[in-house]
């Protein structure tokens, strides 16, 4: 019986699920982007795994900026650093444990000027002994930029927003 199966670029075991390293690997050599276009192609890959990559919407923030509509190709170091943080992020072996419906879930949720963002985590039992309460095992990430329609509420609503997301 196999202990594991690789899927669509996931490897999943009995323990959880990660991303496929022989998928992940190319990314270790990717140049950075000279257009907009190279910027959609690595956006467009980093997104797939956007789910084992924790505040990803905020670290890829200053590559999307790049791809907006007029937007004046102008490549920096905050873009640099974005670029570089995604890459050793997805080439980094992440394992997101299975959920344990038997385990009450939490959802944790924030919001800022630019984003808003929730993570849904487990305090994981291991063997007979707990998992320290402030610790969390991530078993979905969620962050996504706000809209400039919605940038003029007040944070309390904000909020409430994520709640209801």
């Amino acid at each position: 019986m196999k202990k594991h199966v690789v899927y669509l670029g996931h490897f999943i075991t009995p323990e959880g699920i990660g991303t496929d390293s022989q998928k992940t690997a190319a990314v270790r050599q990717w140049r950075t982007p000279r257009c907009v276009r190279g910027v959609r192609q690595f956006l467009g890959l980093a997104s797939y795994y956007r789910r084992y990559i924790n505040d990803f919407a905020r670290v890829a923030g200053p590559l999307h900026e790049l791809t907006r509509k007029g937007e004046k190709w102008q490549w920096g170091p905050r873009q640099e650093g974005a670029f570089t943080t995604l890459k050793n992020l997805l080439v980094s072996t992440l394992i997101l444990e299975h959920s344990d419906f038997s385990i009450p879930f939490v959802l944790d949720v924030d919001a800022s000027d630019t984003a808003i963002g929730a993570v849904l985590s487990q305090t994981m039992k291991n063997g007979n002994q707990l998992v320290i309460a402030s610790l969390y095992y991530p078993l979905v990430c969620f962050l996504c930029h706000i809209y400039s329609s919605i940038n003029s509420y007040h944070i309390y609503c904000v909020l409430l927003l994520t709640r209801n997301a």
